[in-house]
């Protein structure tokens, strides 16, 4: 990589880093990277250069600018090698929240996972799919949960405290009519 050369050797201090900012017009997916449009450079397309990302090793992370999307790029003067740093914020595409206290992430289809510092309050809606948790032994959750919806279970359900379903009690309610022999209960009350 010309970058890594450039530290090396003495005429190092001769390369002059360009912040660009253009569109991108290519993605490879497998390597994380694109090739970008200049406008201010008569529409010149870049050679391939890489995404950053905040970790690549033992924990990875993955993201890719769309096609069309405005990113800010790091080049050398030839505009042959260089590096997205991200993307930014535009008139066509304007932030979605305005408040410094909530991280968001939104997208296309809808999905939105969002947490707000100040009111401590983590959200997740996908309300135009499904929403899956998987964990090898088990999922815990310190806090009265409240669903609204129909729920269905594939197991046992196992409680160290009351049911109540309509009001009634599992292991409060009583039963009138209540027979020796092979005689049926009344409902629960």
């Amino acid at each position: 990589m010309r970058f890594a050369a450039a530290v090396a050797t003495p005429r190092a201090w001769r390369w002059k880093p360009l912040r660009r900012i253009g569109t991108v017009v290519a993605r490879d997916v497998d390597g994380c990277r694109v090739r970008v449009k200049f406008e201010d450079r008569d529409d010149v397309v870049s050679y391939w250069l890489g995404v950053l990302v905040p970790k690549t090793r033992d924990d990875k992370f993955y993201v890719m600018p769309d096609i069309g999307e405005q990113v800010v790029c790091l080049l050398d003067e030839r505009l042959e090698d260089g590096e997205v740093l991200g993307a930014r914020y535009s008139t066509a595409d304007a932030p979605v929240v305005a408040d410094g206290d909530v991280f968001s992430i939104r997208f296309k289809d809808g999905t939105v996972m969002e947490y707000n510092r100040a009111t401590h309050k983590a959200t997740v809606n996908n309300g135009s799919g499904e929403v899956e948790i998987t964990a090898a032994t088990g999922v815990t959750i310190n806090a009265d949960v409240t669903i609204n919806g129909n729920v269905a279970v594939d197991g046992a359900i196992n409680s160290t405290g009351d049911q109540v379903a309509a009001g009634i009690s599992q292991t409060g309610h009583k039963h009138g009519g209540v027979q020796s022999g092979g005689s049926l209960t009344d409902l629960p009350q």
